[in-house]
């Protein structure tokens, strides 16, 4: 099995952060006898991001994408997803309860903004977040040459 990981974050095209997620996956991937054949970096551009995902997906069984689920508005992850699927995004009731639900424990009043972290693409699902509030997203892309990759 082989998987491509996308790492996003404008903060890591320009050298203000180390990528240690991707080191991470990797590790994580590797020993589960998944073979990471590249790793792609790329700005918080929805376009970017987009091609990104449509480019990773080619020639593997996975994708993992890390960065760009959070609330504010430069976090396009979910955006892109759903482009290059070519769905709409929907709001996944579940996950807008967890995320509220997380605020409530912590008796802060969730902001608004925070809402779109339960928006997903609409044949996607939701994966639970345990340690945050924004959850992952689990789907299936069809490349360009028939393949299906999995993408979370």
């Amino acid at each position: 099995m082989k998987a491509t990981i996308i790492s996003i974050g404008t903060e890591l095209t320009v050298g203000l952060t180390v990528d240690t997620n991707a080191a991470w996956l990797s590790a994580q991937a590797s020993s589960m006898g998944i073979q990471v054949v590249r790793h792609l970096t790329v700005p918080d551009n929805q376009a970017l991001v987009t091609q990104a995902i449509l480019d990773g997906a080619s020639g593997v069984d996975v994708l993992l994408v890390t960065g760009g689920l959070g609330p504010t508005p430069d976090d396009l992850t979910r955006e892109a997803f759903a482009e290059a699927l070519g769905e709409a995004l929907v709001l996944d009731a579940d996950s807008l309860q967890n995320i509220r639900s997380i605020f409530e424990k912590r008796q802060i009043q969730m902001p608004p903004s925070n809402e779109r972290q339960a928006m997903r693409p609409l044949r996607s699902t939701s994966l639970e977040n345990t340690v945050g509030t924004a959850p992952g997203v689990r789907g299936v892309l069809k490349t360009a040459d028939g393949e299906e990759t999995v993408v979370f």
